[in-house]
């Protein structure tokens, strides 16, 4: 869905497929330690 208020400041994409519970625990000021991207197959 349209997220108007995030236009311009930030970028977002993706798909959260397995651990959902820690996606729920992010806080403002909190950062990433490692990031996997994955390749999915359709």
């Amino acid at each position: 869905s349209p997220q108007s208020h995030l236009d311009g400041k930030h970028t977002v994409f993706g798909k959260v497929v397995n651990g959902a519970d820690v996606v729920d625990e992010i806080r403002q000021g909190d950062k990433m330690e490692k990031v996997e991207v994955s390749e999915l197959e359709s």
